[in-house]
């Protein structure tokens, strides 16, 4: 049972790390438009 919280706790704070990254770029609006210019092909 402890392995299982255990394992919750990783995906939680995976999710979090994720959510922080996400958060901040998208907070940070020109970098978000720098990266999608260049998956763009421009």
């Amino acid at each position: 049972m402890s392995y299982l919280l255990a394992q919750i706790l990783v995906c939680l704070l995976i999710a979090g790390l994720i959510g922080a990254v996400i958060g901040s770029l998208l907070r940070g609006g020109c970098y978000v438009n720098f990266v999608t210019a260049k998956m763009s092909g421009k």
